[in-house]
Parts: C-alpha cells; sequence; structure tokens
C-alpha cells in the first residue's frame, strides 16, 4: 500500500469514526443505553456482518497494517 492510499484509508477511518459516535451518542440518547451497550451491540453486529464476506481477515490485517507492529523497535 503506498502512502496516498495509507492517508486516504486513514481520513475515511476518522470521518467513519465521527459518524459512528454521531451515530452512538444519539441511538444512546432515544433508547436510553449506555455507551458501552451500544458499542458492544456494534461489536457483534460487526462480527456477523463480517461473516457474510469471502475475506481472510488476517490476511487483510496483515495488508494494512503490515509490519506497523514491528518497526516501533527498529
Amino acid at each position: 500500500m503506498n502512502n496516498n492510499q495509507i492517508q486516504k484509508l486513514q481520513e475515511q477511518s476518522i470521518e467513519l469514526l465521527d459518524t459512528i459516535e454521531d451515530v452512538s451518542e444519539y441511538f444512546c440518547d432515544e433508547h436510553l443505553i449506555s455507551g458501552e451497550q451500544f458499542y458492544v451491540m456494534m461489536k457483534a453486529l460487526c462480527d456477523c456482518k463480517l461473516k457474510e464476506f469471502p475475506l481472510d481477515f488476517e490476511q487483510l490485517e496483515e495488508d494494512i497494517y503490515g509490519d506497523e507492529d514491528n518497526s516501533e523497535f527498529d
């Protein structure tokens, strides 16, 4: 993945996080539930949804994150 693709992915991730936090606040207020309960439900829904895709998620994570873990120690 080149630097432009990584930067675009980071920008999209931030935009997605902002959207999810707005939805979380609205949903929790509207349904009188805690943020923790919201995110537990979201995790379960995400886990179920991801099972619908024929992807190798371990490989996908490796492609996205690459050697970031090892670069801290170099």
